[in-house]
């Protein structure tokens, strides 16, 4: 399933250890010996999973956050979500 086709609300899988340095994240699963590396932008992202958004939403809302790349928020949002999905890092549920 993919960011656009999921539709489904945005939650964090907190399975994962997280450690921040710098505005960046590293994401670490123990279980399975996942690393994720997200850039600031990314950590924002992630951190926006909480349950409440879906991709749409919150493309949406970084569009408002960084108007001056209102052009390829809503790429770059659904391209780091795809990515969080794909590692598990987060899960899309229902709308």
């Amino acid at each position: 399933m993919t960011a656009n086709e999921s539709g489904g609300k945005l939650t964090r899988n907190e399975a994962f250890y997280t450690v921040e340095m710098d505005g960046n994240t590293l994401l670490y699963r123990p279980t399975s010996q996942n690393a994720v590396h997200l850039d600031s932008v990314a950590s924002l992202i992630w951190k926006m999973c909480d349950g409440t958004r879906t991709a749409e939403e919150l493309a949406g809302e970084l569009a408002e956050i960084y108007p001056e790349s209102a052009n390829t928020v809503k790429s770059d949002v659904l391209e780091t979500v795809e990515m969080l999905l794909q590692s598990g890092a987060i899960s899309a549920g229902g709308a």
